[in-house]
């Protein structure tokens, strides 16, 4: 499948990018589907990173700080800075907050009135500094830095005085979250800081325990053994609160100093305890987007109702450059422009001259994977406005209303490939299917089925009777298979010893091209002999039939014999009666039959071409010339990883040679007449020449003018169903 930039495994990490969600759903009548519920400010949720001090709570939303009455009630803007706001501390007596901010372009140590007020920095280490807590007294804030790492992941505590001077390291070889005992002589805290990642009920190495140091003797105590995560110690009294998930999900535990006994405190149905931060006598937390506090006198917990009622710039509607969310693309048959998606839009590009065209203009839709048909005239693509993807066909020019072509609900579907004759799209999905679909009728009709991967790697037949993909087999390898349109038969054409990639037709008919890694040259290691497999790739061609000849027939130079002149007269007419015979051929080329191709021996007939073992994938075949991408091997970087460090390359047949088209691309797609193609390279976009030594367009396309409206809401509404999809098709059971 020759793409420009393949939209197969680029599923968007929406999941990371719902930081700033809606507050709880409003009213009952939309209750069924919270999704489509309005927002209700007088119960918000998705308050994070709370602390207490008395009646007053402080808390973080949609990255500024908050604070509210222990009770409840309506919520106060502290920041309102563009840059992000976390993790609150009070000091001692309640007066000042210290927090992490990024006011400059870094985060740093930040201290405010809890009142309010202009916010005054504490560090200035190019480098995260995370506040922990306050330093029993209040004359200096605890912090978590890399400064002091090699790696950057052993962070270490140090301190900065409130009144401003040079931080100072604790003594601590690693450490985090942590609490002082009331007498300040010991601490506990976490060595390991994995709280904030992803991984719900971690057991592995780096799972947390909480320790005691105690300064005096310099000596370090383990007082959690559970194999999974116990995190955010807070010691008051001759208690130490933390939480752990050994029950299943994260809750308040409490272990006694003095009689080791531990108690489970809190004991939740739903949701995991976050971010708890322990105040003179209470302890808050993040509960299901919601702040509770649990009373440590009474061991009493009561839910928050915080009213929260702010301009919400972040989701408004606005007009936004979309040009670096690019996604993948197509030329147009004539090159004249070429067609992507970018933030869920479909964008039609010209080459030089006039507008760009917004095609779908859907904030709330994600449309993607968008291809241009052979005649020009649409451009399909993938679309979930129906709540599922689905294939939309449109007029290229914009013009008319949108075609939905399927209605199947099927796993994460990756390319669209049209038929050279219009008449058919192919589908890959992540259910491992390539489906073929009618572009009249709609019907799908599925082709064949991988074993352990996707088959995203296909071609057509010039006249639309083939199609050849890669078809991945139990050991890992893929194959090349045809299909044949007018039977529906499957036929194999390389076996599963060795793994054939990017299968591609001539434009004649003639021949069947693919990848393979054949080549068996590793490089070993200095001292333990360790093989590194480096540039496994070939390129080969088989015939399709069998009376094709040899495309690299023997070459040889012979001496030209001279003829004498009444010869060469009689040799003029005969070949001009080849070429009145030709022409007559040619009006017979009309009524072409549909191509035939003789199986029996097919993978036989193969030949290799005379280019040096490496990295090749994205074949295209135009005018005698085997188009490919050329990828040197990068240590790290296996056989399928594709992009920076690319070349466009291509084989002309005729000369036997190899070319450079452009020296450095991700990808391209080549027109109709494989007389132009589109490049992309280093995140700008330009159509080129189809010919060797080609520079970077001197007029990129103006994909940088790509414009759209952008309505957060929606956009969350769909990123949070896109995210649920995506765990659906894609996490493993």
């Amino acid at each position: 499948m020759n793409r420009l930039l393949s939209a197969a495994r680029s599923v968007w990490p929406v999941i990371t990018l719902l930081g700033i969600l809606l507050p709880a759903a409003a009213g009952t009548a939309l209750a069924a589907d919270a999704v489509l519920a309005e927002p209700d400010f007088d119960d918000a949720r998705l308050l994070r990173m709370p602390d207490i001090h008395g009646d007053t709570v402080v808390f973080v939303y949609a990255g500024d700080l908050w604070t509210v009455s222990s009770q409840g009630g309506e919520a106060r803007r502290l920041t309102s800075s563009v840059g992000y706001q976390l993790q609150p501390k009070f000091s001692p007596d309640g007066e000042t907050i210290a927090f992490s901010g990024n006011y400059d372009g870094n985060d740093d140590v930040y201290l405010i009135p809890t009142r309010g007020g202009e916010p005054e920095r504490l560090t200035w280490h190019p480098g995260f500094d995370r506040v922990i807590d306050w330093q029993p007294g209040g004359d200096a804030i605890r912090f978590q830095s890399r400064r002091a790492t090699r790696t950057g992941r052993d962070q270490q505590l140090f301190t900065v005085p409130v009144g401003g001077g040079l931080p100072s390291r604790m003594a601590l070889p690693t450490g985090g979250l942590s609490s002082y005992s009331p007498d300040g002589k010991r601490m506990a805290y976490n060595r390991i800081s994995r709280e904030n990642r992803t991984w719900k009920r971690y057991k592995g190495g780096m799972a947390q325990d909480v320790w005691i140091y105690d300064f005096e003797q310099n000596d370090t105590q383990k007082v959690t053994d559970w194999i999974g995560s116990d995190n955010f110690p807070m010691w008051h009294g001759d208690t130490v609160y933390y939480t752990s998930d050994k029950t299943g999900r994260l809750e308040i535990w409490a272990y006694g100093t003095v009689s080791g006994e531990v108690r489970q405190v809190t004991e939740h149905d739903e949701y995991d305890v976050k971010s708890p931060s322990l105040g003179p006598d209470a302890i808050v937390y993040e509960n299901g987007g919601r702040l509770m506090v649990l009373d440590l006198a009474t061991g009493d917990t009561r839910t928050l109702k915080v009213s929260l009622h702010a301009d919400h710039v972040t989701a408004r509607p606005v007009l936004k450059d979309v040009s670096n969310l690019i996604g993948s693309g197509d030329l147009a048959p004539d090159a004249k422009r070429a067609v992507f998606d970018a933030r869920g839009d479909i964008f039609t590009v010209p080459a030089e001259k006039g507008n760009l065209r917004n095609l779908t203009a859907t904030p709330g839709i994600r449309e993607r994977a968008p291809v241009w048909s052979p005649d020009g005239k649409l451009v399909a693509y993938l679309g979930d406005g129906s709540g599922e993807y689905q294939v939309y066909l449109r007029n290229a020019d914009g013009s008319g209303e949108e075609k939905q072509l399927t209605k199947k609900q099927m796993a994460w579907q990756y390319d669209l490939l049209w038929s050279p004759d219009n008449g058919h799209l192919l589908l890959s999905d992540a259910s491992m299917n390539l489906w073929l679909i009618d572009v009249e009728s709609g019907d799908l009709e599925k082709v064949d089925q991988g074993v352990s991967d996707d088959i995203v790697q296909v071609a057509w037949s010039h006249d639309s009777a083939w199609v050849a993909y890669a078809k991945s087999e139990q050991n890992g390898f893929n194959s090349i298979f045809l299909y044949e349109m007018g039977s529906g038969d499957v036929h194999r054409v390389t076996t599963d010893f060795t793994d054939d990639t990017a299968p591609c037709f001539d434009d004649e008919g003639k021949y069947l091209y693919f990848a393979s890694a054949r080549h068996f040259n590793p490089t070993l290691g200095g001292y333990d002999l360790k093989p590194v497999w480096a540039n496994m790739d070939g390129l080969f061609v088989t015939t399709l039939r069998l009376d094709e000849d040899n495309p690299f027939p023997p070459e040889s130079d012979e001496v030209e014999i001279k003829e004498d002149e009444e010869d060469g007269d009689d040799a003029k007419k005969e070949d001009e009666g080849e070429e009145e015979d030709g022409d007559e051929d040619a009006d017979k080329d009309e009524d072409e039959e549909p191509l035939k191709i003789d199986l029996d021996g097919l993978a036989d007939r193969m030949v290799a071409l005379d280019v040096d073992p490496g990295n090749y994938y994205n074949l295209a075949h135009a005018g005698g010339k085997l188009f490919y991408m050329s990828r040197s091997f990068r240590p790290g970087g296996g056989r399928d990883q594709h992009g920076p460090g690319a070349s466009i390359k291509f084989f002309d047949m005729e000369e036997r040679e190899e070319k450079t088209v452009l020296a450095k691309a991700w990808g391209f797609t080549l027109s109709a007449d494989g007389e132009k193609l589109l490049y992309a390279a280093a995140g700008t976009f330009g159509i080129i020449d189809a010919k060797p030594d080609q520079k970077p367009a001197e007029k990129p396309l103006r994909t940088g003018e790509m414009r759209a409206r952008v309505d957060p809401r929606a956009e969350w509404r769909q990123m949070f169903r896109d995210a649920w999809r995506q765990e659906r098709d894609f996490f493993y059971d």
